[in-house]
């Protein structure tokens, strides 16, 4: 399908295929098509995949030997103009993206533009897709990270035509019934045309996720407020019993179809029945330095407070590193982050130099209680002559929520063979590694 796809791909110049003519949107009759009349230009794909399945395998063999394992990514999502969509469009629903909500970050929330999951048609295949996935994936790796793993359990769904993700919804869901409103005398289509409320399916509705910020909402006679911002919650509980059920079963799924080892990617604003189930689970997390605090009095957790069933890490791919984050902090916190994280040095030894203080925190992060610790490779390259520690914001991997030019197109200056001469780094990374028992 892959190889097929891409010599159709490139024939019209990368436009989305839903654009192609239609004998060429239809996969099955597209591949027979190509492999007939041009069966060479389609194993030439082929051809450069199996070079990279090779290397790849035979990197994590050879690793393997010496007691390295290597972590890999499983992104819960798809590109809507990629061969799966092209192949297996019933694995999709393509009237919706998926993305996240506003939250005090983001007023319209994220359009990630990728189409959410068809589930249902995913189950009655026994997640066939999945299992395909995960299979391919277990020839490269020992552990794999569940990209968004609140998504298996539910994911914030938006309409295709919608630019931000105001309008979106918890999916699956049960919504808010036409009888339901009925009962309490209220006329469903009166809030449609408010835009409080949205259709999702027929006599179903859901709510906005900020609808009460509405000035519609706002200026309705507070009889009325009474008895329709209860409508917006009636059916929670029971949406989180499906949705703990959904996410339970597909997480068992993919422990059937895999002996890797999953990490779930559990950041952000996790829903605690969510938070209940990984943990039951004994499933890994990740535990970002900065934001693992007490839920109590928000301080810094010491580093043998850290969870055992998790990733202890500085920064993350859709983060700052942790360098930029620390020359944000200013004033009373900022105080606090160096009283905490420099807590046993004293004013002669406290560190004024920024290798120094990269040092320091990647060596707190490696003294966590975590079963493993693993950094982003930009935080580990703390010497100024590699200039990140100097405008580390010029090397950030991607700012979610943002289509800048930047996300994901970062490249190294350096080869391997640049890092492997260089001893001290070595020398130094491995002492704090060493210090910790990690090695």
């Amino acid at each position: 399908g892959y190889s097929a796809f891409r010599v159709l791909y490139d024939d019209y110049k990368g436009a989305e295929w839903s654009t192609w003519n239609k004998n060429h949107k239809e996969a099955s009759k597209a591949k027979e098509e190509i492999f007939n009349t041009r069966k060479d230009e389609a194993l030439f794909y082929a051809f450069v995949q199996s070079i990279a399945f090779e290397q790849l395998k035979k990197a994590k063999e050879e690793l393997e030997l010496i007691g390295v394992y290597l972590k890999g990514d499983m992104p819960i999502l798809t590109s809507r103009n990629s061969a799966d969509v092209w192949e297996y469009p019933e694995y999709f629903q393509l009237d919706l993206q998926a993305g996240a909500p506003p939250d005090a970050f983001s007023d319209d929330g994220q359009n990630w533009g990728f189409p959410i999951l068809n589930w249902p048609n995913l189950r009655q295949t026994d997640f066939r897709w999945w299992r395909e996935r995960l299979e391919y994936l277990e020839n490269f790796f020992h552990l794999f990270r569940i990209d968004h793993v609140i998504g298996m359990y539910r994911i914030w769904a938006i309409p295709v035509a919608e630019k931000t993700a105001r309008k979106g919804w918890f999916s699956p869901q049960i919504g808010t019934s036409k009888e339901q409103f009925d009962e309490v005398n209220l006329n469903p289509e009166d809030f449609v045309k408010l835009d409080l409320i949205h259709e999702f399916r027929k006599d179903h509705y859901i709510f906005y996720w900020d609808f009460w910020k509405n000035e519609s909402y706002q200026n309705l006679p507070e009889e009325i407020k009474r008895v329709f911002f209860p409508l917006s919650e009636h059916n929670l509980k029971l949406d989180e019993i499906t949705w703990n059920e959904a996410g339970e079963e597909i997480l068992d799924a993919m422990d059937r179809f895999s002996r890797m080892i999953p990490c779930a990617e559990d950041l952000g604003a996790v829903p605690s029945f969510i938070r209940d189930s990984l943990k039951r689970r004994d499933m890994l997390g990740i535990d970002v330095v900065r934001w693992t605090r007490s839920l109590e009095n928000g301080e810094y957790i010491p580093s043998k407070g850290y969870r055992e069933t998790a990733i202890s890490v500085l920064s993350t791919h859709d983060t700052s590193l942790v360098f930029e984050w620390w020359n944000s902090l200013q004033g009373q916190e900022k105080e606090y982050a160096e009283n905490f994280f420099f807590a046993n040095t004293d004013e002669e030894s406290f560190p004024k130099t920024n290798e120094e203080i990269a040092l320091g925190l990647l060596e707190f992060a490696f003294s966590t209680n975590s079963l493993f610790s693993i950094q982003i490779l930009q935080d580990l390259l703390y010497k100024d002559e590699y200039g990140i520690t100097k405008d580390p914001s010029a090397h950030r991997v991607n700012i979610p929520g943002t289509e800048a030019e930047t996300n994901w197109s970062y490249r190294f200056s350096m080869t391997i063979e640049d890092l492997i001469s260089d001893k001290e780094l070595i020398h130094n990374l491995r002492k704090l590694i060493t210090q910790a028992d990690r090695i």
